[in-house]
């Protein structure tokens, strides 16, 4: 494999947008590394490999985040991430909620999970 092969550094347009309650994703994780904005916060950044080829989750939103890290996924774990729905809070924010299921796995998908 080609350092340009390495999901870390190749450039990929291919960002997974949670926009609309039921948007889902799920795949293997095939990379795992940490998103830098440039306010300086930070996120988990996950590439997972779909049937529809390699996607990168940001888990910029919090309650996404809290799971991740609650579920700890690793390379090879399958995972489906699906936004529940957006959450009106005080001062006209929102915040997504989504499900997140992991399967500690072989680095193959799981069928049954997806």
């Amino acid at each position: 494999m080609s350092i340009w092969d390495d999901p870390a550094i190749a450039s990929n347009s291919d960002y997974i947008k949670f926009e609309n309650p039921g948007d889902t994703v799920a795949g293997v994780v095939v990379d795992l590394g940490i998103q830098t904005f440039p306010d300086g916060r930070r996120a988990p950044r996950l590439v997972i490999r779909t049937a529809e080829g390699d996607k990168v989750m940001t888990a910029g939103q919090v309650q996404l985040a809290k799971k991740l890290g609650e579920l700890r996924p690793e390379n090879g774990d399958t995972i489906k991430v699906t936004m529940r729905g957006i959450e009106k809070l005080t001062g006209g924010k929102t915040m997504k909620n989504f499900d997140v299921t992991i399967k500690k796995g072989s680095g193959q998908v799981d069928d049954d999970l997806i």
